[in-house]
């Protein structure tokens, strides 16, 4: 019972994204719109008049007015460009029209009865009644047998249904002139996502929602959290039982081998190639441009730094391997992305950076929280691709822990393309 009730809380807050429909004599086309999703954890359904959609936290269920199927000819592909996922569905058919493909809020309503009937009727008289009621214990003994059986056929046609409500102007990726004030995101452009989520995408933050406070608002929350988070009994431990954040100190990073003199970054050493899934990543990426203005450059160049420390930090921490706490520690010592902080001093970044790392991860020291920056400014001066390959390997990590794929639609995917 309790995984029902969480269960229907769950799907009763998903959003209905915004889709359009259009066809062939061959073909129902259906493109959704869907910008935060990860594409890894996508379920597409098609039978009869039933199409759906899921791919947290979105939620699509079409009632069509055609049968379509599910055959080797069906086909779907996500679209970086538009955020949008492009269906193909084989008609049962060929040459029927579909009629209505326009109407989407009749697409959204199940087909069927439109009132509830009442099954409880009252009986007149109390002697009816009594009749039945002594007449119950001569009937036990062949009527429950046969009603489970009814009951286990009922429940296997039980089809749950939720309430869909029409998409308007879709708001996630609202720009507005209010993001100078309220903006997060890659150059601090977007504004009302967290709010137009489900609500536990708000737990990956370290302020309470962000897009009723402003910048400064949301900085000044984020410092009194972190004094308040901050252990001095974890510190103090660290510091005199260090035999592990030794080890530490001393692993050398993928990095520190490709710098070999002055002439490093044209020498294309063997770590600079990207691999086959590093390309495949970068494929998915949109096609798209930035043109900053030079006053917008500084945040934005601080803000990656901020991210990368992190991935740094991560790095040296597992001792060059990734682990299932990977994207969760490096969006945590990121105020960028787990306080949607713009930072517009280098000196900013790098005490938020250090404050941060002396506060959450598993091992928090002064030596090690320097050392990482000296890892980043290995990472800049070998060049261009070592920030690529550290960004493609948050990429990775944010798309295998649960919800942080968000993260890379905010600032990751961008930073990419920049």
């Amino acid at each position: 019972q309790t995984c029902l009730i969480h269960f229907i809380k769950r799907h009763n807050k998903m959003i209905t994204p915004r889709f359009e429909l259009s066809q062939d004599d061959e073909f129902l086309f259906v493109s959704i719109y869907a910008p935060f999703t990860n594409l890894e954890n996508t379920e597409i359904f098609m039978d009869g008049r039933d199409f759906r959609f899921f791919s947290k936290p979105y939620y699509l269920r079409l009632h069509l007015p055609g049968e379509v199927e599910e055959s080797e000819k069906a086909a779907g592909e996500y679209d970086a460009d538009s955020t949008s996922f492009k269906v193909k569905c084989p008609k049962v058919k060929q040459g029927e029209h579909f009629e209505g493909l326009d109407m989407i809020t009749k697409l959204l309503t199940p087909q069927g009865n439109t009132e509830v009937k009442d099954k409880i009727e009252e009986l007149s008289g109390g002697q009816e009644n009594n009749n039945n009621q002594d007449n119950l214990g001569d009937q036990d003994h062949h009527d429950v047998g046969e009603g489970d059986g009814e009951l286990e056929e009922e429940e296997e046609e039980l089809d749950w249904y939720f309430e869909q409500v029409v998409p308007e102007s879709c708001p996630d990726l609202l720009t507005t002139d209010s993001t100078a004030s309220y903006g997060y995101g890659f150059n601090s452009a977007r504004t009302g996502v967290f709010k137009s989520l489900l609500d536990e995408y708000s737990q990956i933050l370290d302020v309470i929602d962000p897009d009723s406070k402003t910048i400064s608002e949301r900085k000044l929350e984020q410092e009194e959290k972190e004094t308040k988070d901050f252990s001095e009994d974890h510190y103090l431990c660290d510091l005199f039982e260090h035999s592990e954040i030794d080890s530490i100190l001393n692993f050398k990073t993928s990095w520190e081998n490709v710098e070999l003199g002055e002439d490093s970054r044209t020498s294309r050493h063997p770590a600079l190639a990207f691999n086959e899934t590093e390309q495949q990543q970068m494929l998915q990426l949109p096609r798209k441009t930035f043109k900053l203005e030079e006053r917008e450059r500084v945040p934005v160049l601080c803000s990656l730094l901020d991210i990368l420390y992190a991935e740094r930090y991560d790095e040296r921490m597992n001792l060059g391997e990734q682990c299932s706490e990977s994207g969760w520690c490096i969006a945590k010592l990121s105020s960028t992305m787990s306080a949607c902080a713009n930072t517009k001093s280098l000196k900013k970044a790098v005490v938020s950076s250090i404050r941060r790392s002396l506060i959450y991860p598993l091992y928090r020291s002064w030596d090690l929280s320097i050392q990482v920056w000296k890892d980043v400014i290995l990472l800049l001066k070998i060049g261009k691709v070592a920030v690529i390959k550290s960004l493609l390997k948050i990429l990775k990590c944010f798309s295998e822990t649960e919800g942080y794929h968000l993260f890379s639609q905010l600032y990751i995917n961008d930073y990419l393309v920049w």
